[in-house]
């Protein structure tokens, strides 16, 4: 096999500054700030371009923008083949198989997306982390074996794949990102691990699997954690035995209240997120973690109390966005307080009277699931192509049709 040398850089220290783009193999790089190069090369072998990680591993960087069938190998001129780049592979709409060698332990995000008639593909198990986006829109995905070693799917990995029917989770992975496969809408035979309990915001949005369960409980639970509960309304009690609540939890479901039993461990990523009604909430002493936005764009929340002294918050203003935090002395959430310029209440100090706050207006928003979108057009044509057709008087109001078994 022929090897072809292409020198991308060549000169050590040297800062560029480039007003468009470059080539580097087969793709194209938008560079719009200052670069520093240093001696850089890329090789072609066969259809794929590569380079050298460190001079004794490879990283394949591009393909060739026609191949149909890629056959990876295992290495090149006696050095394994152990990187896939990112956008190595992207939006190579001819692209039907892969054949990803064992020698390979990172695919980086995004090297498949756009993929549009890439039929099937199987992981090695010597890749123990599936990155993001990495399989996202390829649309004609239908067969997906992933690697038995695999710890964690990364946010939107398969998201838009709309011919996947079936997956099989292995049962070391311990966490699946934000939209995994979000709107892969013939999805419809999940297997799960049974231990696995972190789910990402709206892993699997858009998939008929979500949407049977929704089907038999608006509470879905999934492993003894809850992963969806937008459709939940006024006050809710959740059962003993739950563990966690994440995926997209309880994210713009119009609850007024919750009450938790003592078995939940963790609130996850985004699980109140845009709970608009919700004005405060008691986590239980068995709580450990709060996940990244869990309280985020809650406008009208007043109060958190955190029980635990050792519960762990995620370090950022808009975990709890706002609100007074009632909690332990010397304890992670006084911390978290004083950090982000929250009041903080000791346990056991009397509580103030909360504020009052009005009515959240969206105007458009007729769902109230905080976001302006086809669903409430759809909702006022519906309304509006009832009520110039119906006889009854007198005419219903837009809530009272969403309410009714009309909508």
């Amino acid at each position: 096999m022929n090897k072809h040398v292409k020198v991308v850089a060549g000169v050590l220290a040297l800062t560029l500054v480039f007003s468009g783009g470059i080539a580097i193999g087969r793709n194209n790089i938008s560079v719009t700030a200052p670069v520093t190069a240093s001696a850089y090369q890329s090789y072609t072998y066969g259809d794929f371009d590569y380079t050298l990680l460190d001079g004794d591993e490879v990283m394949i960087i591009a393909c060739d923008r026609d191949i149909k069938e890629a056959v990876i190998p295992a290495e090149i001129d006696g050095k394994p083949v152990t990187c896939i780049q990112t956008n190595a592979f992207l939006d190579r709409t001819n692209l039907e198989s892969v054949v990803i060698p064992d020698s390979v332990k990172t695919i980086a995000y995004e090297a498949f997306e756009g993929c549009t008639n890439l039929k099937s593909v199987t992981i090695p198990d010597s890749v123990i982390s599936i990155s993001a986006r990495v399989f996202q829109n390829c649309k004609s995905l239908e067969s997906v074996t992933l690697s038995k070693n695999a710890t964690s799917i990364g946010e939107g990995a398969f998201n838009g794949c709309e011919a996947l029917t079936s997956i099989t989770i292995p049962d070391s992975v311990k966490s699946i990102g934000h939209m995994a496969f979000r709107d892969c809408t013939n999805l419809s035979d999940i297997t799960l691990p049974e231990n696995l309990i972190r789910f990402g915001m709206m892993s699997f949005d858009g998939t008929p699997w979500l949407e049977a369960k929704k089907a038999e409980n608006q509470i879905v639970v999934v492993n003894n954690a809850i992963i969806d509960a937008i459709d939940c309304r006024g006050d809710v009690v959740i059962p003993d035995g739950i563990v966690a609540i994440s995926g997209s939890g309880f994210a713009n479901a119009r609850i007024t209240s919750i009450t938790l039993p003592e078995s939940v461990t963790e609130i996850g990523d985004y699980t109140f997120y845009g709970c608009y009604y919700l004005k405060e909430i008691t986590l239980p002493e068995s709580v450990t973690y709060i996940g990244e936005s869990a309280f985020a764009d809650c406008i009208r929340f007043g109060l958190i109390t955190i029980m635990n002294p050792d519960c762990s918050i995620y370090d950022s203003n808009r975990t709890i966005e706002r609100g007074l935090i009632n909690a332990p002395e010397n304890s992670k959430a006084q911390e978290y307080a004083e950090k982000y310029d929250h009041t903080f209440i000791k346990l056991g100090e009397t509580i103030p009277e909360l504020p009052e706050y009005p009515e959240p207006i969206k105007k458009g928003d007729i769902n109230e699931d905080g976001y302006i979108d086809p669903i409430d057009a759809s909702i006022i044509l519906s309304y509006y192509a009832y009520t110039s057709t119906t006889e009854d008087k007198p005419v219903m109001t837009l809530d009272e049709f969403m309410n009714s078994d009309l909508f």
